[in-house]
């Protein structure tokens, strides 16, 4: 009969002789964990890709008893954004074929958990919504003040605000209540989060003493 344990990260059936939990996909066995470790540089914290960090603190405020939450990371290098000059359209379809995606799980409490989803959700709703709704708008009021040239005016003006919106929103809500990926590459994502010092505490770096 194969002997089970229970996963000390998240608490899933594995065997005992597992060095490695098929569930979390962390090393039960740290001395058989190839490649990369998670460090810090300045106040980005380089995870490994293939790996899951350790539950217990939240990586947000150093709360015990966090659980890991599975999180998808997407980066979008700066080039990509040169597609706003075909407009809308051309922006979704540059940063698409451009982005980078890891999924990653992160130790978060319930309180920040939440906050983090919903920070994401608000974002999203934002960018799809505001992608239709600012150049209506606009183009409604432009007609209401010149209906020769004011649809064209709004459209424009509409299409202006939507994209100093995105920004605003990054930066006001998205940064404050989530881990913000700086770069994706073949061995590390690499994290910025609101509050380094409070993350370091929670996630030293690989081999350091928690």
């Amino acid at each position: 009969m194969r002997k089970e344990i229970d996963c000390e990260f998240c608490g899933e059936r594995v065997l005992a002789k597992a060095k490695k939990c098929p569930h979390c996909r962390s090393w039960l066995d740290a001395s058989a964990k190839p490649g990369p470790k998670r460090k810090w540089s300045g106040d980005v914290l380089a995870i490994p890709r293939d790996t899951a960090l350790p539950p217990g603190e939240c990586c947000m405020c150093a709360d015990s008893g966090a659980s890991l939450k599975k999180k998808n990371f997407v980066f979008v290098p700066q080039v990509a954004y040169v597609g706003i000059l075909a407009g809308p359209i051309g922006l979704a379809v540059a940063t698409t074929i451009l982005q980078q995606k890891q999924t990653l799980h992160m130790p978060l409490c319930q309180g920040c958990g939440r906050k983090w989803t919903g920070a994401q959700v608000f974002f999203i709703s934002f960018i799809l919504i505001g992608m239709i709704a600012f150049p209506v708008i606009g183009a409604m009021l432009g007609s209401a003040m010149s209906p020769r040239k004011g649809a064209l005016f709004g459209v424009f003006l509409g299409i202006a605000l939507w994209i100093v919106g995105i920004f605003a929103v990054k930066y006001l809500v998205v940064n404050n209540n989530q881990g913000i990926v700086q770069s994706i590459d073949d061995d590390f994502v690499r994290l910025k989060f609101p509050n380094p010092k409070v993350t370091r505490a929670a996630l030293p770096n690989e081999g350091d003493q928690f």
